[in-house]
């Protein structure tokens, strides 16, 4: 499977065997494939900063992540344990008080 978009690659980096289809495999990259590979890279990570492509979980430093869940909900979790939810109807539910700092 062509790997097109930042959600489909492996972490496991032997078994990203092309980008974008462009062929990564050992002894067989053609010297073009060499700019054709960092060029579709770099188009993967332009459409992630404009949002045309995605992925399903980003951590953050320490213990952080944020996903998107199965009813179209932002979940942010720290240490695996979810913290706030963003609900797709704009709610937020948080799992202790909210406090709020400044003045309006």
């Amino acid at each position: 499977m062509s790997k097109d978009e930042f959600g489909q690659y492996d972490l496991t980096a032997a078994n990203n065997l092309d980008v974008g289809g462009v062929n990564l495999a050992e002894n067989s990259m053609l010297p073009s494939d060499v700019n054709n590979a960092f060029r579709t890279l770099m188009s993967h990570i332009k459409g992630f900063e404009q949002g045309t492509d995605s992925i399903t979980k980003l951590a953050i430093g320490a213990g952080w992540t944020i996903e998107q869940d199965g009813s179209n909900n932002l979940l942010l979790s720290y240490g695996g344990t979810g913290v706030l939810k963003v609900t797709s109807a704009g709610a937020i539910v948080a799992a202790d008080d909210i406090t709020a700092f400044g003045s309006v």
